[in-house]
């Protein structure tokens, strides 16, 4: 028999991925704010293979769900960590862009300038006090617009497929307990 979802073993289990999360945060943030931008000019380089190792990051992320003795803790934990190395991931090239041209934006990024706007544009409110003026600025935002949907779409939809997946194998039926 499963054991009930309030257990405390699952409760401890929820804790702990929940302090991984936090702990992973905080280094995000750390790197976020200390690691020097790169030289200008290779924003989009940069970009290219962040946007590469994300993906396989995700990707990798599915059948560690589908194995996990707790897929739905695993999911969440996942979640809670691939959608914010995505935003820092542009925030990062915004604030290299912005810094090795500064009329790419309507004004100079700062980190946190670079952060409130790719958030904004994944929340698709775009306030408008901070704009993309250049082509190149305007493309790579319509871009990460895309890649929002994408990420929201398919990546949240993998996540909770592997945890159905998870839970039909080991109960035979996709209602278990978790």
């Amino acid at each position: 028999m499963s054991e009930p979802r309030s257990s405390p073993s699952v409760r401890r289990l929820g804790w702990i991925a929940a302090v991984r999360v936090a702990v992973s945060l905080a280094a995000l943030a750390a790197a976020y704010c200390l690691v020097p931008l790169r030289s200008a000019g290779t924003e989009f380089t940069g970009l290219a293979v962040a946007l590469v190792a994300f993906g396989a990051v995700a990707a990798v992320q599915v059948p560690l769900i589908v194995r996990s003795s707790h897929p739905t803790i695993r999911a969440v934990e996942a979640l809670a960590l691939v959608v914010p190395v995505f935003l820092v991931i542009f925030a990062r090239t915004y604030l290299a862009a912005s810094t090795s041209d500064p009329a790419a934006f309507n004004e100079p990024l700062t980190r946190t300038d670079a952060l409130y706007f790719t958030v904004t544009c994944l929340a698709t409110v775009g306030f408008g006090d901070i704009v993309p003026v250049t082509q190149s600025m305007r493309l790579l935002v319509t871009a990460q617009i895309l890649l929002n949907l994408i990420l929201l779409g398919v990546v949240v939809k993998l996540f909770v497929s592997a945890v159905r997946w998870a839970r039909t194998d080991r109960r035979g039926s996709p209602e278990g307990e978790d």
